[in-house]
């Protein structure tokens, strides 16, 4: 257990407990620190309630600001640094990013503020073009630099910000957690403990499940498996799409336009994917572009095949170019079908040698380099795999 200098909290901020990807990392973050520092943690929500409420440790304390978008949290988060005086705050995304940097100026910079980046993907539609977006990057240029580190969890990532003129100043190279469920169980286990989420129960014996999971969202490219997923033609194919989004209905009317509504399944929203992962026999990520796949480690961690594309973000450099899956150009539909058929008949490496790959990413190794290099509570640890220098740029 990290010894802290004081029991001032360690603090969290997130816009809320929804079931996003940032959000499960920092929730996961979270229970971690509880458990590796002896002082309190924190994690304040701009609004609480959301289906990860309920994956928060007792040993966490969840400080709700009571507003339904965070930017307009600035003055509650005020409030609360004056008064709880953290002795370091970590958040993430861009528009909480700029919330927090503006609280703790406020506020006098009563701690250590580490900001993580995740929403430039290697493309200009990262930052999209519109009043707020520019008003938004504007402030990024001008508070960014402020943060005594900030967290990139790919390479693309600071690139993009670079591209945009925003010049943080001391930054770390910290990949996403694995899913603590999908590193403590294995596949067999897993198979056996738990049940197929509503929707996948009453799937056919004999039906051979490809799975994929994210928002129902364009830069996924649900609509690109499905079209792939039918070059198949093999009836006893399954395809299971976990998540929510604006396209689902979309999505629907596009597999019964293809003819294969009686094999895609979209459940919804599901907590622990990995379950669904040990019973499948492939995990498909079909992304136009991505930060760090969460979804693509938990895979790895259950040991099935893997395919995904080789778009902007992390996922080839998870995949160790092509060592641990197979590596197809993105918005390529007859690609994606031949790298999913290469995976179903001869995936590249094994079983143990994915789960190994994805063990790199443990969230006790992940949740120590946050506390050891960004929020420089205890002693530091350098990792092979870090990435920590200064970018260019003053800091303010």
């Amino acid at each position: 257990m990290v010894t802290s200098p004081s029991l001032q909290p360690v603090t969290l901020f997130i816009p809320s407990l929804s079931g996003g990807g940032a959000e499960r990392v920092f929730v996961n973050l979270a229970n971690e620190f509880a458990r590796q520092t002896a002082a309190p943690v924190h994690l304040v929500v701009a609004r609480s309630g959301g289906p990860l409420l309920d994956a928060v440790s007792a040993d966490v304390r969840i400080v709700d600001l009571g507003r339904k978008r965070v930017v307009h949290a600035m003055l509650p988060l005020l409030g609360y640094l004056r008064r709880e005086r953290p002795q370091a705050l970590l958040s993430t995304m861009s528009e909480a990013n700029v919330i927090a940097l503006l609280a703790w100026q406020l506020a006098g910079r009563p701690c250590r503020i580490a900001i993580r980046e995740t929403c430039a993907k290697g493309s200009d539609e990262a930052m999209p073009p519109g009043l707020r977006q520019s008003a938004l990057r504007w402030m990024m240029r001008r508070l960014y630099p402020r943060a005594d580190t900030m967290v990139v969890i790919a390479d693309d990532v600071l690139a993009t910000l670079q591209r945009a003129g925003i010049y943080p100043g001391r930054c770390c190279h910290i990949g996403n957690p694995v899913t603590p469920l999908a590193t403590s169980t294995s596949t067999a286990a897993a198979a056996e403990a738990t049940t197929m989420p509503s929707g996948l129960e009453s799937l056919p014996d004999e039906a051979q499940l490809i799975c994929t999971a994210g928002r129902l969202v364009e830069a996924k490219g649900f609509d690109l498996l499905l079209a792939a997923f039918s070059r198949l033609q093999d009836p006893g194919l399954h395809l299971a799409i976990l998540g929510d989004g604006p396209l689902r209905q979309a999505l629907l009317e596009q597999a019964r336009e293809l003819g294969i509504e009686e094999r895609v399944h979209l459940p919804g929203f599901v907590a622990q994917p990995q379950h669904v992962m040990a019973r499948s026999r492939l995990f498909v990520s079909s992304s136009r572009r991505e930060g760090f796949p969460n979804v693509l480690l938990d895979a790895l961690a259950s040991g099935i095949p893997v395919v995904a594309t080789r778009c902007p973000g992390a996922s080839a450099d998870i995949l160790e170019q092509g060592r641990h899956g197979v590596l197809v150009p993105p918005e390529d539909i007859e690609s994606l079908a031949t790298g999913m058929k290469r995976a179903l008949q001869d995936p590249p490496g094994t079983p143990e040698s994915r789960q190994a790959r994805a063990s790199g990413f443990n969230l006790p190794h992940i949740a120590q380099r946050y506390l050891h290099e960004a929020l420089e509570i205890g002693e530091p640890q350098v990792s092979p795999g870090s990435v920590s220098h200064l970018c260019p740029g003053e800091r303010a």
